[in-house]
């Protein structure tokens, strides 16, 4: 039974760690592309 607790807490170490980098992925995604947008609007204003 150890066993199994000890499988399941490295699955467990494993699910938010997976997760924590998907996050962690998507914000930077959503940052990197408001940055691309704030660039493409100063451009098209002439302010660059």
């Amino acid at each position: 039974m150890l066993h199994a607790a000890r499988i399941e807490a490295e699955w467990l170490a494993i699910g938010a760690a997976l997760l924590g980098s998907t996050v962690l992925s998507l914000v930077v995604t959503v940052l990197v592309f408001r940055a691309f947008a704030r660039s493409d609007d100063r451009e098209e204003r002439g302010d660059a």
